[in-house]
């Protein structure tokens, strides 16, 4: 009988330790699991962007999504916080994929690619793209919109000439210009 005892005592001892063990291995992968969400993870959301434009089936909106996926890393926390506030007074108006979301990130990637915006000036235009989307009657958000996606290196046919802010509301006026195609 003592050594049934023994045994007995023994077998409690390993399950204990195998219970701890999990208990101790458990506790560890939700505290991970809580400190990676809390921190937030930066990828998750250009890869969003890109799943969704994918989704569409456009060729245009596919590369959109593909090249801002691309541009997100190398863009500053501020400039990728003004983005998320943008995008998210987007959807909270209700704004479609396309045309909004798509000339939005396609301005986005056209500035930093195509035409080499100083951080300075992308922290402007994203501040004014999130005022007129806040603002701004959908149509004239739209044609802000289009228009900051033509960010082109001697092609820039419409100007942005004036701001205004007046009593909560913003006024963009469009001034026109010949537009010249250097082809060389």
């Amino acid at each position: 009988m003592p050594a049934l005892v023994h045994y007995l005592n023994i077998c409690e001892f390993h399950v204990f330790d195998t219970v701890k063990k999990v208990f101790l291995i458990v506790i560890t992968l939700l505290g991970h699991t809580a400190c990676v969400l809390s921190q937030g993870n930066s990828s998750s959301f250009p890869d969003s962007i890109r799943m969704v434009f994918e989704k569409s089936n456009n060729i245009d909106a596919v590369t959109v999504g593909a090249e801002f996926a691309a541009v997100w890393n190398g863009l500053g926390t501020d400039h990728q916080q003004l983005i998320r506030e943008v995008a998210i007074s987007m959807k909270e108006k209700g704004y479609k994929l396309r045309p909004h979301f798509q000339n939005f990130f396609g301005g986005v990637v056209n500035a930093v690619r195509l035409e080499g915006i100083t951080p300075d000036r992308l922290t402007n235009f994203l501040t004014v793209a999130r005022d007129v989307v806040i603002y701004e009657e959908i149509l004239n958000v739209n044609s802000f919109l289009l228009n900051s996606r033509i960010f082109r290196k001697n092609m820039l046919c419409m100007q942005i000439g004036r701001i205004e802010c007046m009593h909560e509301m913003i006024r963009i006026r469009l001034y026109t210009r010949p537009c010249t195609v250097d082809v060389n």
